[in-house]
């Protein structure tokens, strides 16, 4: 009778332990999903930004200013879904639609701002930016 008792108490611990294990794999499973998705947000601001960076070199219309800060706000709104604790995150939200906002209250960008590059590297890199455009 005892020795019954013994292996029911092995067998439920041995129990016990492959399921907290299981909820273990299952949390670390959701958290890399978490970092994966804000890793692919954070790409996207950083590659937008970089891309508002360079409106020096290329002329970009109003619409496709407003539609870089559209894609980056809306990064940053996902961000906030995935994971609200982000530090700064909110305040980067509210500067970015005051951005917005400037945007739509300005007049129209001049297009003819445009000038030609002067060395193969600024052709070079203003063809780099324009791939960035295309993916």
């Amino acid at each position: 009778m005892v020795f019954t008792l013994v292996l029911l108490g092995i067998g439920a611990l041995l129990f016990l332990v492959i399921a907290y294990n299981m909820v273990q794999q299952f949390k670390q499973k959701q958290e890399t999903e978490r970092r994966l998705a804000i890793a692919k947000q954070k790409a996207i601001i950083n590659e937008t930004e970089e891309l508002l960076l360079h409106s020096s070199i290329l002329p970009y219309s109003k619409e496709l200013v407003e539609l870089l800060h559209k894609r980056m706000l809306e990064a940053l709104n996902q961000i906030r879904t995935t994971d609200p604790s982000v530090k700064g995150l909110n305040n980067r939200i509210r500067a970015t639609k005051g951005q917005l906002s400037q945007i739509k209250n300005a007049g129209d960008i001049s297009d003819s701002a445009f000038r030609a590059p002067d060395t193969d590297k600024d052709a070079l890199q203003m063809l780099q930016i324009i791939k960035k455009f295309v993916r």
